[in-house]
């Protein structure tokens, strides 16, 4: 019912949808030769009725059942610490089964293009069921892989790290729609398939030999978890950003071809940096250490307020018109961000807080996914889950 009443684009706004094309270029050694190859085999085997959208929506819930069985099996990141003997206890098969869902998952998002140009239903819709739906996937999956490695022990992580590490994916990922946003261009980092099939592998290493595998040194000093956040980091900054830098640079000079000046370019930024600094800043100087107090609902929320972000930057970007400076949700996060730091409020509270923030907003962005989808296809004339007939 609220639907009927609550839009959050006007017809003005999505106008610029009837004339966007998508224009994206992936230059990946692993794209070009394995992964391309083997989705252009695979899509041949779905039937021309299926929709591009239904194979993105399976591969979310695929995805979203991997962090629904850690989270029964292991809500604190403690299952696999030997420290740790009164949690549940991760059985050999729960790795293959994430094994399996997650494979499912990463394949389903190689299909759904090229599902959607053989029934020739191509639209913005598609791009940005199947983009808002990666975006909440940049929480999901470290979620997962994190219970590999487990936490507050030598041979796993901490929850500093895993911020660290869940902000570089936030990072590549924000970093890719920002260059689109700028430059018409969506650049596919080449990280994006070699970092899913790094984690479809080590599920696959864990199911085999378990957890213990990952209790082992490659270095003297350097167990194997910190090694990868190492690995991360780097990537991150010393790959992902300076490329993103050099695209969007390619496009300014000799010759600025960029949508938008600089002031207007960086907006995008806005939302994300300020929800990095305070999340940060929550991390470090929360009275109650509300981290590792409940990690998953931490990351969570995280998660939640990345992707609301970024789908509306999506739709900016197909839609040609500006950003939003700030998404709406961040004021009251850093509302109770202020409140729990600065108030010193007691671990009760500040919990409390943490978990209804964590419905209120989770209700909003799926409000928000649902409504503009609704919109954007009543608007375009196109079927959500379905593949429109063609006229005689």
């Amino acid at each position: 019912l609220l639907n009927r009443f609550v839009m959050y684009f006007t017809d003005e706004t999505l106008r610029g949808l009837r004339t966007y094309k998508y224009n994206a270029i992936d230059t990946s050694p692993l794209s070009l030769y394995i992964m391309h190859p083997f989705w252009n085999w695979c899509v041949k085997f779905c039937p021309p009725w299926l929709a591009a959208n239904t194979l993105t929506f399976i591969g979310f819930i695929l995805v979203f059942s991997n962090v629904a069985i850690t989270s029964y099996f292991d809500w604190h990141f403690v299952a696999t610490n030997p420290n740790f003997t009164n949690t549940l206890y991760m059985p050999n098969w729960v790795w293959f089964v994430l094994l399996v869902f997650h494979f499912g998952s990463h394949t389903l998002d190689g299909m759904d293009g090229k599902q959607a140009k053989r029934t020739n239903s191509s639209s913005p819709l598609g791009e940005l069921f199947d983009h808002g739906v990666d975006s909440l996937s940049t929480v999901f999956m470290p979620m997962a892989i994190f219970s590999i490695f487990g936490r507050d022990h030598y041979f796993g992580g901490s929850v500093y790290g895993m911020h660290g590490v869940t902000w570089c994916v936030f990072l590549t990922f924000a970093l890719s729609h920002w260059e689109k946003y700028n430059t018409g261009v969506l650049y596919l980092p080449w990280g994006y398939d070699f970092a899913l099939l790094g984690i479809a592998f080590a599920y696959l290493i864990t199911g085999f030999f378990g957890v213990d595998f990952w209790h082992q040194e490659l270095l003297v000093g350097y167990p194997l978890a910190y090694l990868m956040e190492i690995i991360t980091f780097f990537t991150t900054f010393f790959l992902s950003v300076p490329v993103s830098i050099i695209n969007v640079y390619k496009c300014y000079y000799p010759e600025n071809k960029l949508k938008y000046s600089f002031l207007d370019g960086i907006v995008p930024i806005y939302s994300i940096a300020l929800l990095a600094i305070v999340s940060t800043a929550w991390l470090f100087m929360s009275p109650n250490d509300i981290a590792n107090l409940e990690p998953r609902l931490f990351m969570w929320v995280q998660g939640v307020l990345f992707s609301s972000h970024i789908c509306r930057l999506i739709v900016a970007q197909m839609t040609s018109t500006r950003c939003p400076y700030l998404n709406w949700l961040m004021y009251p996060y850093c509302l109770m961000v202020f409140v729990s730091v600065f108030f010193e409020v007691s671990q009760s509270c500040e919990l409390t807080f943490l978990q209804l923030f964590c419905s209120f907003a989770s209700l909003a962005h799926l409000h928000f996914g649902v409504t503009t989808v609704k919109q954007i296809a009543r608007f375009l004339d196109v079927p959500i889950f379905s593949v429109k007939s063609k006229s005689k």
